[in-house]
């Protein structure tokens, strides 16, 4: 692993920090020094490190240091969100769980878009920003059909990124069920969520409309006190 070590004047530990996994390259450098552009991110994570990159150095204990003390140079360039992943899982059926981790500096909010054809999006909720640092999110939405969803981060100032695009898929397999059967008078239709904007045509054995119903719930019925029976 990598260790790195905070010292004080008279050479004692004020801070010590070891890695055990890979080094953040971006943060290496060729220099000295590194910068924790966020003091109230963890220091224990080795992406919050940047490198120092200004050209001329300070002298300090014989050793020229790549950046002034208290210079943050390295950090104009610091992205306010780091997408580490984006995840939808589909839960109760009905109901879509969209879940983010990020590592942020500096940003506002996150708002969640939804789409039908992965072109047009729309805005359908806002969370909040946690603050700087790494933190986990999820949001569950109401859903019952294959579905794109992406997030918009904007930071402070009002810049904004957005997220991959994730998809959600349903069982195709949607279901009608109608009884009793034989009918006499009135017919029970039981149908699948997704198919509340279908219009249902009911025709005889010749091909005949007899009517048509376009649901405006799940469950509703058909009047067929008219129609010979058969």
């Amino acid at each position: 692993g990598t260790a790195l070590k905070i010292l004080g004047t008279a050479d004692e530990t004020l801070d010590s920090v070891s890695y055990n996994s890979s080094w953040n390259a971006a943060a290496g450098g060729n220099g000295a020094s590194l910068i924790l552009c966020d003091p109230s991110s963890d220091n224990a994570v080795s992406t919050n490190w940047s490198a120092s990159t200004m050209a001329l150095g300070t002298i300090i204990n014989s050793i020229e240091l790549k950046a002034s003390p208290g210079v943050l140079e390295a950090c104009s360039g610091t992205l306010p969100v780091q997408w580490l992943s984006v995840n939808a899982s589909i839960i109760n059926k009905n109901e879509t769980s969209i879940s983010w981790k990020v590592q942020e500096y500096n940003v506002s909010s996150y708002i969640i878009e939804h789409s039908k054809d992965g072109a047009i999006f729309k805005p359908i909720a806002t969370v909040d920003a946690k603050g700087s640092g790494l933190h986990a999110y999820a949001y569950t939405v109401s859903d019952v059909s294959n579905s794109f969803y992406r997030i918009k981060q904007t930071d402070i100032d009002g810049k904004y990124s957005y997220s991959r695009v994730i998809t959600i898929k349903f069982n195709d397999k949607v279901q009608v069920q109608v009884s009793p059967n034989p009918v006499s008078n009135v017919l029970l239709v039981s149908i699948h969520p997704t198919l509340l904007q279908e219009q249902f045509t009911l025709v005889n054995s010749e091909g005949i409309v007899l009517q048509s119903v376009k649901p405006s719930s799940t469950n509703f019925q058909i009047n067929m006190a008219a129609y010979p029976t058969g």
